[in-house]
């Protein structure tokens, strides 16, 4: 199995994922329930329906005592296992390692490596499949001051690589996908609004299989998107927004426009725990 089955087109379910915890007023005693994993104020779920082809999905998270999420899983129609993640952290909060289960038998494990200045150095992927290791990724990362403006891979006896590119906030404006001769194969470039995106900023250097919507600097809501990929084909994405009176996404329309097919039309509802919504 090769790294593209991670690829972006699963992007969905991750369009607009990132993003910046938001702060509270109370004791977080108060905050958090245990028992649940709901945290006050934080996002609960996302309704993502699909208006074009009439089905829908699920994602839920659930929250450690600091009000970090510590998994958070995503279910569609018809399917009929959830795609979960469950996060491990360090003292300092960081994520160091996650377990992500694609199907009852395919699961994806990452490791971190983390440096004294508190920076990731290196990340190390394994997929199993039913108890067989199908495929290791390797990972090696490049800064700029506290930024990640380089991943290089290897996987398969391949190689490639990722660069970024930042707003003055930031917030990851275009990706460069370049395989191991060099060659561009793929172009990720966004906007944002400056209203605050609900979901945790989980800053680390893993997208979540997508590297394309789950960025993980994303301190605000997407706009526009616009993917090129290594076939030619090109995505043209705009985001609206409903907000509610917390200045959060109560609710969203993405529109895709795409080269090789018909738009897109998904509808979001956002769930916030313990908080009117509207």
């Amino acid at each position: 199995m090769s790294m593209k089955k991670y690829h972006i087109k699963n992007f969905i379910l991750y369009l607009i994922i990132a993003g910046l915890c938001w702060s509270c007023t109370k004791d977080e005693d108060d905050l958090f329930d245990p028992y649940t994993g709901s945290y006050e104020d934080k996002l609960h779920k996302m309704v993502i329906y699909n208006a074009s082809y009439s089905d829908s999905s699920v994602a839920e998270f659930k929250y450690d005592s600091n009000g970090k999420v510590a998994s958070y899983y995503s279910k569609g129609d018809g399917s009929s296992y959830p795609v979960s993640w469950t996060f491990l952290r360090n003292d300092n909060g960081q994520i160091i390692g996650f377990i992500n289960e694609q199907t009852a038998k395919v699961k994806y494990y990452c490791n971190y490596n983390i440096g004294s200045d508190g920076k990731y150095v290196s990340g190390e992927h394994e997929i199993d499949d039913n108890g067989e290791i199908i495929n290791k990724i390797t990972e090696i990362y490049k800064y700029d001051k506290n930024l990640i403006t380089q991943i290089y891979y290897s996987f398969d006896s391949n190689t490639a690589n990722r660069s970024f590119s930042y707003d003055k906030n930031g917030s990851i404006i275009k990706i460069v996908e370049n395989d191991s001769y060099g060659e561009q194969k793929e172009i990720f470039e966004c906007t944002y609004d400056t209203k605050i995106n609900p979901v945790e900023l989980f800053e680390m250097p893993y997208y979540f299989g997508n590297a394309y919507f789950f960025p993980n600097s994303q301190n605000n809501n997407m706009i526009t998107s616009r993917y090129n990929d290594q076939n030619g084909n090109v995505f043209n994405a705009s985001y609206s927004y409903i907000y509610n009176k917390s200045g959060k996404p109560a609710s969203s329309t993405i529109i895709i426009n795409r080269t090789n097919g018909p738009k897109i039309i998904y509808n979001l509802k956002y769930i916030y725990y313990n908080i009117d919504t509207l």
